[in-house]
This record gives C-alpha cells, sequence and structure tokens, in this order.
C-alpha cells in the first residue's frame, strides 16, 4: 500500500560543492540498480494533513567524526542479515539482472556542466521535469535502438532551487514541486511510456534534515522513531558528512531501509544511485564504513518482491559481503568549458 505524504523543507548543501570536494578520480559512490515493484506492506494510520513548511533544524551533531566515542566501531551486517543480502544479490543474478554493463544516460552530465545557460538558476538547476522529459524523448528516439535503456534522475530532484529539501511525515525525501510539480510516479511512468528504464538517487545515511529532533516516525514501524535508528552521539557519515549514521544494531533501523526501499518501489524507478558510500573513498575511519547500509538496503529491495542488483564501489575492502552484481569504475564525467583557449 502506498504511505500517504505530507512535505516539510530544510536546506542542503548544494551538489556542486559537494563534487568540488568529491569527483578526485576515487570511486566514492555505491550504485543500487533496482528493478522496484510495488510490494504488499500493511497499511498504518496516515501522516498528518499535508502542508509545506520550514523543519525545525535537528540538533548540531556534537562529536566530529575524529572525536566520537572513544572505542566506538561500526557494526558490521548481523550473519542474518548478510545471509539475507547474499541470497537476494544471487536471486538477482539468477534471474540476468546486471548481466551487461548499465547502458544509459544520467542528469548530473548537465547538472555539473559549467557551460552558459544550461544551469541559469545556480548549482545543478538544470534538473526539472521539463528538461528531463525532452532527454527521455532524445534517448528513446537516438540511443534506445543500440541498447541505451537508462535514464537516471542525479542529485537535486528532491530538492528546491535554494536547496531546501522536500521529505514526508516519515523521514523520506520526495519530489521538490518546483523542479518536478507531477510528483516522481509521474515521471517513472513517462519513462516507462517510452520503453525505458527510470533511475533515483539518495544518499547514505540519514539525511541532516530529516532527523527532525528525533521525534520522527518510521513508516510501517510502530513505535519506531528517528531517535531509534540513529547513534546517540548523532556520528555523521557519507563522502559529505551529510547525513547521520545509522546504527543497524536497532531494529527500526532496517524498518526505515525497507520504508524508503518501498516508496521508491509504488513510484516504480528501476534504478537506484546510492551515493557517498565507503569504505573506499577519500575517507577514512568507521564512520564511513557503510557496508552494513548496502546489506541493509539489498535486503529491503529484496521485501518488494522485484527484481534488483547492487552495485559497490570498487575500492571496498576484501571483507565487504560478495552482495554486489557491478561496480563503479570510475569518478563522474562532467562536459568543463573555459573562456579562454588553451594553446597546444
Amino acid at each position: 500500500m502506498k504511505s500517504p505524504l505530507r512535505t516539510t523543507a530544510q536546506r542542503v548543501e548544494p551538489p556542486a560543492r559537494r563534487e568540488s570536494r568529491v569527483r578526485t578520480g576515487v570511486a566514492l559512490a555505491a550504485t543500487l540498480a533496482v528493478a522496484l515493484g510495488a510490494g504488499a506492506i500493511p497499511a498504518q494510520a496516515a501522516a498528518p494533513v499535508p502542508r509545506t513548511q520550514a523543519a525545525v533544524p535537528g540538533p548540531k551533531p556534537r562529536p566530529t567524526p575524529s572525536s566520537a566515542t572513544p572505542g566506538a566501531t561500526t557494526k558490521d551486517p548481523s550473519p542474518a542479515d548478510r545471509a539475507a543480502a547474499q541470497k537476494a544479490a544471487a536471486a538477482a543474478a539468477a534471474q540476468g539482472v546486471a548481466d551487461r554493463p548499465y547502458m544509459g544516460w544520467s542528469s548530473w552530465s548537465l547538472q555539473a556542466t559549467n557551460y552558459p545557460g544550461v544551469n541559469p538558476n545556480g548549482n545543478a538547476s538544470w534538473l526539472n521535469e521539463a528538461n528531463l522529459l525532452q532527454q527521455v524523448d532524445a534517448l528513446a528516439t537516438k540511443l534506445k535502438p543500440y541498447g541505451y535503456e537508462y535514464v537516471n534522475i542525479d542529485a537535486g530532484w528532491s530538492t528546491n532551487y535554494d536547496w531546501a529539501l522536500n521529505f514526508d511525515g516519515y523521514a523520506r525525501e520526495i519530489a521538490s514541486p518546483e523542479r518536478f510539480p507531477h510528483g516522481m510516479k509521474y515521471v517513472a511512468d513517462a519513462i516507462h511510456a517510452k520503453g525505458l528504464k527510470a533511475g533515483i538517487y539518495l544518499t547514505v545515511g540519514l539525511n541532516k534534515p530529516l532527523y527532525g529532533n528525533g521525534t520522527v516516525p518510521i513508516w510501517n514501524a510502530p513505535g519506531c522513531t528517528t531517535a531509534d535508528i540513529v547513534y546517540p552521539d548523532l556520528r555523521t557519515t557519507n563522502g559529505w558528512d551529510g547525513a547521520y549514521k545509522i546504527d543497524f544494531s536497532k531494529p527500526c533501523a532496517q524498518k526505515y531501509i525497507d520504508s524508503q526501499a518501498q516508496l521508491i518501489a509504488d513510484w516504480g524507478y528501476d534504478f537506484l544511485k546510492f551515493d557517498g558510500v565507503g569504505p573506499g573513498s577519500f575517507r577514512g575511519g568507521d564512520n564511513y564504513n557503510n557496508v552494513a547500509d548496502v546489506a541493509a538496503w539489498q535486503a529491503a529491495i529484496a521485501k518488494t518482491g522485484a527484481r534488483s542488483s547492487l552495485s559497490c564501489p570498487g575500492r571496498w575492502t576484501a571483507t565487504t559481503p560478495p552482495t554486489g552484481s557491478s561496480t563503479r569504475t570510475a569518478g563522474g564525467s562532467t562536459p568543463t568549458w573555459s573562456a579562454t583557449a588553451t594553446p597546444w
């Protein structure tokens, strides 16, 4: 069953600022390629009356990553969770998911360019419904006959042009009404109508604005709130320290990931780029070990009853559970123009 939504907005860091610190040739992102279908989820009480408001910022993280509680370590997935993730990955591989490289197009190529006029409203502002659907038409007409089938929506789909983040009453990102006025299901349906597959983007961890002082309920998880899925010291994670690290030793944590996977399934997306994942990025330490997050996502996607595959960054350690079926091999590709000619 689809979950009711309300919207809240709060500012987050623009990805162009992140990009200047991230695209350094190091594989940072993990992508979850998800052939998602709507699974059966029990109903629960409706969310508060839909409205848009300025979110009340949650408390700032008290420690820095280097000053977290002495001796604190990131817990790897339990044997049961690891086995479930491996089983889901094996089942996806048996169904032919990711049996060849993903062929398609990502919106980041235009969001990140400095070509005059492409991003008129600021960093990465190219991304909106009208622009995207033009690209869908072009891909379907010119490249689909050659096997290109994915239309992947990158960072910014859930933020307004001023980078205010939109999310529902259960701490899940939803479409920016400025960029995607008809919502993300409408976009996925339009992509599918052209015989293509739809991709979407999230970052690892609990995005800071979603915390809401720890009182935000988790969908389909009675008694669980955002305070019940993170560490008490609010340690941060992902490539930009833009999220609170999720503690998967807490039962509510997996339920939160399940709720996100179900929402994306309800919208009909086929591919999820899961960004800012470690270990293997330029950040080190326990805070940036997201093996448990990836295992949780693989298990959550499997619960939707859909075909799925998981792609991990190329520099994960040898202890990474074998839940992936493809990997990112390089940094982002960004067309760049200079006002001056380069002599050769």
